[in-house]
């Protein structure tokens, strides 16, 4: 469940969907649900559910407070990272599965063990996304275009900032913490393929489905070029 931000329809939304899910399987089948958040509008309630659920949830945090609120505001500008933070917080006291999905931007990315460490030692989560920002500069929104934005991480920053976090990953945290890009080259190495599509010979295997029933091969590219077609005409299969 992703967006925008899932969590605006509502938990009694989620109920539902979860007793639809029920009704629908036969003996034999599995449902698994996560859950990409900015964690903003969880609370005691939405984490009890989540927890008795088994939902694993995705909480999109960039780091400490100065590095979070460098980009992440609310409507109004505001900062909200004390109110990620409480997020983070509650899903541990409920016990909710959650890893954090950290955006790298220009600013960010020239902080990585500040970034790492504040997520190892503070919040104590052991499970990191890191997504590069590409932002691309256009009026249209889409994929268009070889200009990037200012916010966007350049390709030696990454760089910088991935070696930065392994070397430090490799000395004292193998086994504990788990970062996901450390682990698809890890995988690629092992079985010749990574779930993760950067590290995988082709993309598409983790379509994004969009409320209307429109299906696309990947949510970075929602786009009407990438459309494959809607499943209240044609089989999700086909």
């Amino acid at each position: 469940w992703q967006g925008g931000e899932p969590t605006l329809m509502g938990l009694d939304f989620f109920r539902r969907a979860v007793d639809v899910e029920m009704d629908a399987l036969r003996p034999g089948m599995t449902v698994e649900n996560s859950l990409q958040t900015n964690g903003v509008l969880l609370d005691d309630a939405w984490c009890e559910f989540l927890h008795e659920k088994r939902f694993l949830v995705g909480l999109s945090l960039d780091g400490p407070r100065d590095l979070h609120d460098a980009y992440r505001r609310d409507k109004a500008g505001n900062p909200v990272f004390d109110k990620v933070l409480r997020a983070a917080r509650l899903m541990h006291k409920h016990q909710v599965e959650f890893n954090v999905l950290c955006t790298i931007n220009a600013v960010n990315s020239e902080q990585p063990l500040e970034l790492y460490r504040f997520f190892r030692d503070e919040l104590k989560t052991q499970y990191l996304q890191f997504i590069p920002i590409v932002e691309r500069a256009n009026d249209t929104g889409d994929q268009t275009g070889t200009v990037i934005t200012d916010r966007s991480v350049r390709p030696a920053q990454y760089g910088r900032f991935l070696i930065a976090i392994f070397d430090e990953w490799v000395r004292r945290d193998v086994g504990k913490m788990f970062v996901q890009f450390f682990d698809g080259v890890l995988a690629s190495y092992v079985r010749g393929r990574s779930s993760l599509c950067i590290l995988s010979p082709t993309c598409g295997e983790g379509v994004a489905l969009e409320h209307g029933g429109d299906v696309y091969s990947c949510d970075h590219f929602v786009e009407p070029g990438y459309l494959l077609g809607n499943i209240n005409s044609m089989p999700i299969a086909e």
